[in-house]
């Protein structure tokens, strides 16, 4: 036995002794691992951390190399956390806005004049207070025979007549001036361009382009909303998307006046002159005593006259066929 133990310990020697052992920390703690028949650890669990006196150790340009890794990891993860905080930023700011507008949105509705209330009222309670009050009366005439107030009431009994007190009797009430209606709620692509009107009547022209945009967003193929956006991009000297959103809106609507109208206005600011004078004529079809809209002619027309005299001459020699 002591023999073949020997051979084996001869065998795990001449192994650790080869390149097969090159994932253990060292020969001797192999072989003796081998001897006593213990489990050999691997390199991973027994690899010490490197301290700053390794650092110091490192080759120069390993060490150089090791600091830009570093530098490099804390780069990116301080622009990894920069992102993070922007995008929750972004995501905090649209959730105040939504929650802005939706405590702008106007909820109540204005009072009904001169309404009419309609109502049920049933006589059981009437019936309740004659039962109480032929108590009363009973009680002060104790006296009587209740056999002859039954004869009484029995010869005037109608039977014709008998269902009539029993039966629900409709009443109409007038309702105060002040009280809410039982309407439905307001159509909310309505309840957007409403909100929109509002805010351009108080000169807040971004604000009534979010409004149309939204009312837009709920019903795409909306032209009154196109056109009132329209007029607020004027507002705000934004010629080409007035432009673009009148185009779209007389897609939906040809014949619609202030479309034609406003992008005559849009036409004009952008130097399309003969485009907007198109428009002019097409609205003037329409409203043909619109005092605004021939004021509007006139200014397109003289910008058309001015821009011709202003244009170069220039000349242009017809060529001679050739016989």
């Amino acid at each position: 036995v002591a023999q073949q133990s020997g051979k084996t310990d001869q065998k795990a020697s001449n192994w650790c002794e080869s390149s097969e052992s090159g994932h253990h920390p060292s020969r001797r703690a192999c072989f003796q691992a081998l001897v006593q028949r213990r489990t050999c650890q691997p390199l991973a669990a027994q690899r010490p951390r490197k301290t700053s006196q390794d650092l110091a150790a490192m080759n120069p340009a390993d060490q150089q190399r090791r600091m830009l890794e570093m530098q490099h990891k804390i780069r990116n993860d301080a622009q990894q956390q920069q992102h993070y905080l922007g995008e929750f930023a972004d995501w905090n700011r649209d959730i105040a806005k939504k929650d802005k507008e939706r405590r702008a949105a106007p909820t109540d509705l204005p009072p009904v004049r001169g309404g009419m209330r309609v109502g049920v009222r049933n006589s059981a309670a009437k019936s309740d207070a004659g039962a109480a009050q032929h108590r009363k009366q009973s009680a002060k005439a104790p006296g009587a025979h209740v056999y002859d107030k039954g004869y009484k009431k029995w010869e005037q009994f109608d039977a014709d007549n008998y269902d009539i007190d029993e039966e629900a009797t409709t009443v109409v009430e007038e309702v105060p001036a002040d009280a809410r209606p039982l309407a439905e709620p307001e159509n909310p692509e309505e309840a957007q361009r409403r909100l929109g009107n509002e805010k351009f009547s108080k000169g807040d022209y971004e604000g009534a382009v979010r409004s149309y945009s939204l009312c837009l967003g709920l019903k795409a193929r909306n032209h009154v909303a196109l056109s009132n956006r329209a007029m607020a991009y004027l507002k705000q000297n934004q010629y080409n998307n007035a432009e673009a959103d009148c185009d779209t809106a007389l897609s939906y609507e040809p014949d619609h006046f202030k479309s034609l109208q406003r992008r005559a206005t849009a036409r004009h600011a952008l130097g399309k002159h003969r485009a907007a004078a198109q428009d002019v004529m097409r609205a003037l079809r329409i409203e043909p005593a619109s005092k605004a809209l021939l004021a509007q002619q006139q200014r397109i027309l003289a910008a058309l006259r001015s821009a011709a005299a202003d244009a170069p001459f220039v000349s242009v020699r017809a060529a001679e066929a050739s016989s």
